[in-house]
């Protein structure tokens, strides 16, 4: 049997080509397409990484300068250094004095005459 100017083992042939050739640029497809994901994942979470960094040298720095402090807790001068702290770190955005489980002051309220008692110390949560 002929089809056109091709016999039919030849028509085989050529269809098997083309599906060939079509199975091979949707494969190659797919792999370019996961390389493209995966490096904009890698990115993100370089990014993701790079930034909880940051935070985490801007904690540190602040914990540092606080601690690094010979003025009595929650005086003007200690109260100025939690001020000071939370001005200068961006990813703080107040510190306090705690002192038997309880915040004696902040660099946002000042002293607290009725201390309160720190989230999660004590068996009253």
């Amino acid at each position: 049997m002929r089809l056109g100017n091709f016999s039919l083992p030849a028509a085989l042939f050529l269809t098997a080509c083309v599906a060939l050739g079509m199975a091979t640029s949707l494969w190659v497809a797919q792999r370019i397409w996961q390389e493209a994901n995966n490096v904009r994942i890698n990115s993100y979470a370089l990014s993701i990484l790079n930034h909880a960094e940051t935070v985490a040298q801007s904690l540190t720095q602040a914990l540092i300068m606080l601690n690094d402090t010979d003025s009595p807790t929650c005086s003007a001068d200690d109260l100025n250094r939690l001020k000071q702290a939370v001005f200068e770190q961006p990813f703080v955005r107040d510190a306090g004095r705690i002192k038997d489980g309880k915040i004696t002051c902040t660099a946002l309220w000042g002293g607290i005459p009725n201390a309160l008692r720190a989230k999660g110390q004590g068996t009253n949560n």
